[in-house]
């Protein structure tokens, strides 16, 4: 059974940004994220500049954390209906 994806749950704000995460794109549209990112270098021009950046180690850390708190908040709500 494949789970469904909320998109809401992959944008994350960075640098007072919305922002997807490339392996969060490669998972909705089925790709490896190197495909992703192959593609986006490949087609550069197409992309405005805003499109792709790199972040940071501590922007990374800060994500991974908002992550968990997701994945976190997720399993209680399903543990809450099992319950009810």
């Amino acid at each position: 059974m494949l789970q469904e994806i909320k998109i809401e749950n992959l944008i994350y704000e960075i640098r007072n940004k919305q922002v997807m995460l490339d392996s969060d794109v490669a998972r909705l549209y089925g790709y490896e994220t190197k495909r992703i990112n192959e593609i986006v270098k490949r087609n550069i021009d197409r992309f405005p500049e805003e499109f792709y950046f790199q972040i940071t180690r501590n922007e990374e850390k800060e994500i991974m954390y908002l992550k968990a708190m997701v994945v976190e908040e997720n399993c209680l709500m399903y543990l809450q209906s099992m319950v009810l």
